[in-house]
């Protein structure tokens, strides 16, 4: 698992370097809710500005007091913003997974295309980080989408998007 975990860990800097040498401009969303409508918006993003916004942990987590020597995605990656808040390895994690994973092929967000966005990850990692990458992905798509946890979030969503629709 520790092994796992340290190759996720080394490749997706590898990967996130990689992005960045190709001009992708990262920043970090300090709005409310998602950086992004829908996975549409977040593609036409890449797509034309060469940016690509993330959620910070604190707005996805939560801010409790966590303990992070023992949680590798929590730690901080060395990776810096030009307004130099340093991203933790989840936040690195979770640029890498949206470029790759749903901007190679247009992956939507939601169930299947998170699944679609795990399968294009066998491509980009080795065998050494796949237990821990598919772990990530998919227990992050079960929580999600399948664990009845945003049952409410998602009544509100089709909500607000109705009452959008109606204006």
């Amino acid at each position: 698992v520790v092994e796992a975990y340290e190759a996720l860990r080394d490749e997706t800097i590898e990967q996130y370097d990689f992005i960045l040498s190709k001009g992708l401009k990262v920043k970090k969303h300090n709005g409310v809710g998602e950086p992004y409508k829908n996975s549409k918006e977040m593609l036409a993003d890449i797509r034309d500005n060469n940016t690509l916004k993330f959620l910070p942990n604190e707005v996805a987590f939560g801010q409790e007091k966590t303990e992070k020597s023992d949680r590798i995605g929590l730690q901080p990656s060395g990776r810096t913003l030009e307004d130099g808040y340093e991203m933790t390895l989840s936040e690195v994690f979770r640029v890498v997974h949206d470029y790759f994973g749903h901007g190679i092929l247009g992956n939507q967000f939601g169930a299947i295309g998170e699944e679609n966005a795990t399968l294009q990850h066998l491509d980009l990692y080795s065998a050494k980080a796949l237990p821990a990458v598919v772990f990530q992905t998919r227990g992050q798509n079960s929580w999600v989408n399948y664990s009845g946890a945003n049952t409410e979030a998602k009544k509100l969503q089709k909500q607000a998007k109705e009452e959008n629709n109606a204006e």
